[in-house]
């Protein structure tokens, strides 16, 4: 009963930093892609803003 316990309780927390690293990849992925995302339309909007302000 008490090696169930250690079992359960190891599995737990093996599992937790495979969620964290997980957790921590999907929010800097998401801050990478937004930053590329708004980079991009304001590199577009200045290209245009110049190119209709000749």
């Amino acid at each position: 009963m008490v090696t169930d316990i250690v079992k359960q309780s190891s599995g737990i927390l093996l599992a937790i930093p495979r969620y964290v690293i997980y957790g921590f990849g999907a929010m800097i992925f998401d801050g990478l892609y937004r930053r590329l995302h708004f980079g991009k339309d304001a590199l577009l909007a200045q290209s245009a803003r110049s190119y209709l302000f000749q």
